[in-house]
């Protein structure tokens, strides 16, 4: 029987152009290994960012996304980071988790 997990992450931000950003994302389950981080853009489908496998793997941005870092210091969360905003980073993000890479 699937148990339901709960994922919590930063309704919005308002980034400035050209100074940094942080999104945040946490859940409650330690069997959950795996993290992913999403962006979506207005009338566009979701595009993978990034995925880690365990704490401390920060894994390796996606096409497109090389600005970017992500931390992944403990299991049970990550932070999205972006040195410098810029007006083309608009948009919807999500973090999502799995049990299994």
């Amino acid at each position: 029987m699937s148990q339901s997990v709960t994922v919590t992450q930063d309704k919005f931000i308002i980034g400035q152009s050209g100074k940094s950003a942080e999104l945040k994302c946490e859940h409650e389950r330690t069997n959950y290994y795996s993290m992913y981080w999403y962006q979506q853009k207005v009338q566009q489908g979701l595009k993978l960012m990034v995925h880690s496998t365990n704490a401390g793997d920060n894994g390796k941005m996606e096409d497109g996304f090389s600005s970017w870092t992500l931390s992944r210091t403990h299991i049970v969360n990550s932070t999205l980071i972006l040195p410098s905003v810029s007006p083309e980073d608009s948009a919807a993000y999500f973090c999502a988790i799995s049990q299994h890479s």
